[in-house]
């Protein structure tokens, strides 16, 4: 139960973890750092913190396992911190000791579980006589021993390791490790131990910080004087940079993928040396040594063994890595074979190759000797002696696949193929590829960003491969088919160039136009642009104007169309003169395509008093038409049918037919006509429509708003009416009718000429 109460606690101290972007790997097999003597590390005759971050991942099976040490040797004298515990009980207590026999120690009251990051702060006062252990800041253990003068001038500093007891080794990962002296109050402690230390500490002499360790990246720091690029740097003040030795190394926070390919000589194997290429987010054309790039020593004469990534600055490494937001990349690789000399055999494993295409090629003919896809074989054989640079290109091909139905679709390409040829695109297509412009064109080679007509037999899913194009999308004024790239978008992340062109919805088309929010790769879509630019796909700087069925009048009459297969269209009949252009729909499909709406080419009308039409196109049978909040009167072929509020009839449809809609004589029904004729002189007649009796009003004014004269003011029936008006005692110009009731009210204008 103690155990339990415990691990819940730390799992509110919220220790963020907010460090660099990698962490020292040692695996308990000699694994170290060493920071050679110097006196300012001896940390026993003066107050001092040593702060660590770590992981222990494996507990050493019979001994502690050490997290830094300090000693001089036989007399086990000196300082030591670790963890006492062992595998088998897969968790253990810090322990931390000082001076003579290394006694007095302090031993930290919580479990350390495997597989978790901890901050540990060892803090010694010598003028309070404590030792002290804060555990994410939280006093864990202490003691009141003071411990003995040593001098440990000859004695190096390790960290993971035991140089006295070598048998106590660490297997774990480290991100940090700061020495300080000063003894650290719980308040310091906690202020920094969630993220790295402002360089305006360490970088201060007077901050009592002696060293810091952020363990990110393995530099030459000529520690060692070994030549090689395996030493860890002290960003602190003094430069107390420390050496890896063993099989320690940097492991990265890596944000992308990595491939290694093992190059071997004539040995059979003997001599072998893997290399590390890949895509990150963080990576640079140049050296990155966040993510392990490290320059290696120049080549060794021929004869000797030895292969390399030459970066662009022509320095050699063992791992290139490149920006994942690249779609094509190149890696060089220089191979060496040692005395065995050729054949050189390469090899990987295409199954962790990710999504795009991997060529190997010879870098001395550009591919004419060797042209290798990876994707398709794991090992090449280089026999000859002429070959010692290679190329990997890669570029990214990624596949989207989207369905088409039997019948008519509105399509589009949304990678860069090899071919884009339409018969190649969509072999399976029934019909041309048909584009727009003022009318509809076939097609036999496509463009990203453009949408096209095409029939399909069958419903189908097309399978496309390529890149992302990526780019703008051209507009012309008016109407456009567009498509767009390998990704989903929503409409509010378009943006226009010019801004605001953009002025109708977008519409698909799914056996019939509708209003959509979202563009997916493969379909096409219309749009309306006010005059030539661009659209913009992934930047959220406008949204387009948005006219859909939400926004139609309100209190429109609806006419509602099903066709016998389940096709539903709407149509709006407004009470309210309002602009139709706004409603606008895409143009009429080509020949044979379903199509309803009205023959203004929209759908939304107004009520006015004048027969509208309906035009429905590619529909053979009969068709069920509802009307909602209004009553009419629908014509076809001389045939005449009334449909009261709520009432629905059927009409036989052959092909293409026009509907001749007429409102007029419905009593449930206000609209003011335009006034026939007009211009006029000296008369004209003026029409309106009432849905019940009620007090109406109309009267003509001038063009300033002088009142000319009052043509009704009183009781009128439901229904409709007209009214003569006589301009013969008026001037010529422009005047204003105006029609009130109690819940109507329109405006039309009228032109008297003499």
């Amino acid at each position: 139960m103690r155990y339990l109460v415990i691990f819940i606690f730390f799992t509110n101290l919220l220790f963020a973890q907010n460090f660099d972007s990698g962490h020292l790997v040692l695996d308990g097999d000699g694994d170290k750092v060493v920071i050679f003597s110097n006196p300012m590390l001896d940390l026993i005759e003066t107050d001092f913190t040593f702060e660590i971050v770590f992981e222990i991942v494996e507990y050493n099976q019979s001994y502690n396992s050490t997290l830094f040490t300090k000693r001089t040797g036989q007399d086990n004298e000196g300082y030591y911190a670790g963890i006492a515990g062992t595998a088998y009980s897969m968790s253990g207590h810090l322990n931390y000791q000082m001076a003579h026999g290394l006694s007095p120690q302090v031993i930290g009251e919580t479990l350390i579980p495997l597989n978790q990051k901890f901050h540990v702060a060892f803090v010694y006062s010598r003028q309070d006589n404590i030792m002290m252990i804060y555990l994410n800041g939280v006093l864990d253990g202490i003691t009141n021993n003071f411990p003995q003068n040593i001098n440990l001038n000859d004695a190096n500093l390790y960290i993971g390791y035991d140089y006295y007891a070598n048998a106590y080794y660490f297997k774990g990962k480290l991100d940090e490790a700061r020495i300080w002296t000063l003894a650290r109050t719980q308040e310091e402690i906690q202020a920094y131990m969630n993220s790295e230390l402002p360089a305006s500490i360490y970088e201060n002499p007077g901050s009592g910080l002696i060293a810091y360790y952020k363990f990110n990246e393995t530099e030459n720091l000529g520690i060692g004087d070994d030549g090689l690029a395996d030493d860890i740097r002290d960003y602190g003040p003094y430069g107390f940079h420390g050496d890896l030795e063993g099989d320690a190394h940097i492991e990265y926070n890596f944000n992308g993928w990595e491939v290694p390919v093992t190059i071997s000589d004539a040995s059979q194997g003997e001599t072998t040396r893997s290399l590390y290429f890949g895509l990150e987010a963080t990576a640079t054309a140049g050296l990155d040594n966040h993510l392990g790039e490290v320059v290696l020593p120049p080549v060794p004469p021929v004869g000797a063994y030895d292969v390399r990534f030459i970066l662009p600055d022509e320095s050699g490494s063992l791992r290139d890595y490149r920006n994942s937001e690249n779609t094509t990349s190149s890696w060089k690789m220089k191979i060496q074979p040692g005395q065995p000399g050729y054949p050189m055999t390469l090899s990987w494993n295409p199954d962790i190759l990710p999504e795009g295409e991997f060529l190997l090629t010879d870098a001395v003919t550009g591919g004419d000797i060797i042209n290798v896809d990876m994707k398709t074989v794991n090992t090449l054989v280089i026999e000859n002696s002429s070959i010692n640079m290679l190329d990997i290109n890669y570029t990214l091909i990624t596949g989207r696949t989207f369905a088409v139905n039997g019948g008519w679709n509105i399509v589009s390409a949304p990678l860069v193929n090899e071919n884009m040829s339409a018969g190649v695109l969509f072999s399976g297509a029934s019909s041309d590829l048909f584009t727009y412009n003022n009318g509809y064109t076939p097609v036999s080679t496509l463009e990203n960003g453009k949408g096209y007509w095409v029939k399909y037999d069958e419903p189908s899913v097309i399978a496309h491969y390529g890149s992302s194009p990526g780019g703008q999308i051209a507009v012309s004024e008016g109407w456009n088919l567009v498509g767009p790239f390998a990704e989903e978008i929503s409409i509010g992340n378009i943006s226009s160039t010019p801004a605001g062109i953009i002025n109708s919805s977008y519409y698909e088309f799914n056996e019939l136009y509708t209003t959509t929010t979202i563009l997916k790769p493969g379909k096409g879509y219309w749009v309306k642009a006010s005059q030539s630019g661009f659209i913009s796909l992934g930047v959220k700087i406008e949204a387009p104007v948005r006219l859909d069925l939400q926004a139609t009048p309100e209190g429109s009459g609806i006419i509602t169309i099903r066709t016998e297969d389940g096709l539903v269209k709407r149509l709006y009949l407004s009470k309210k003169n309002v602009d139709i252009t706004g409603y606008e729909l895409p143009p009429v499909p080509p020949a044979g395509v379903k199509d309803i709406r009205f023959d203004s080419g929209t759908y939304v009308e107004n009520i006015d008093g004048y027969n509208k039409g309906i035009v429905v196109s590619g529909i053979d049978g009969e068709v069920e038409i509802e009307v909602e909040g209004i009553s009419l009167t629908l014509e076809n072929n001389g045939s005449k049918l009334e449909l009261k509020d709520g009432e629905v009839k059927s009409v036989r449809i052959s092909k293409s037919e026009r509907l001749s809609v007429s409102t007029a004589g419905m009593i449930n029904t206000y609209y003011l006509a335009n006034c026939y004729p007009n211009p006029f002189n000296p008369s004209t007649n003026i029409k309106y429509n009432i849905a019940e009796e009620e007090e109406v009003s109309l009267i003509v004014y001038d063009i300033l708003g002088n009142k000319v004269k009052t043509l009704v003011d009183g009781m009128e029936s439901a229904g409709e009416h007209n009214v003569k008006f006589d301009g013969r005692e008026l001037s010529s110009g422009v005047y204003i009718y105006k029609l009130v009731t109690r819940s109507f009210n329109a405006t039309k204008k009228m032109i008297l000429m003499k």
